[in-house]
């Protein structure tokens, strides 16, 4: 509100899911969105968007003390749909694992 103050601006805001949020910039209905937007090249190209402040890594979380993907072979592995490591998961366990 302080910038767009300073700015001579009005904020209009609305609350959205992250795929009408992407679609409204896309589409102009928007002029900025906020939130967390997995980068990916793709996304960073289509929505002309910046450096990133800080960069998201995978976290390995078992009671049986797996320590690398080696450790996975042969398990079954749950994980969070839409996340952006889920296709290099299930190239290196396969299909099947994930």
């Amino acid at each position: 509100k302080e910038i767009a103050a300073l700015e001579c601006l009005e904020v209009d805001w609305q609350e959205v899911t992250f795929a009408a949020g992407l679609q409204s910039l896309q589409s102009g209905r928007v002029d900025t969105s906020m939130g967390g937007i997995y980068r990916t090249a793709e996304r960073a190209e289509l929505l002309d968007l910046g450096g990133t402040p800080y960069r998201d890594g995978v976290a390995l979380l078992c009671k049986e003390g797996y320590k690398s993907l080696e450790d996975l072979a042969g398990k079954k592995v749950g994980v969070i749909q839409g996340y952006l490591w889920n296709k290099d998961l299930q190239a290196a366990l396969g299909n099947d694992a994930v």
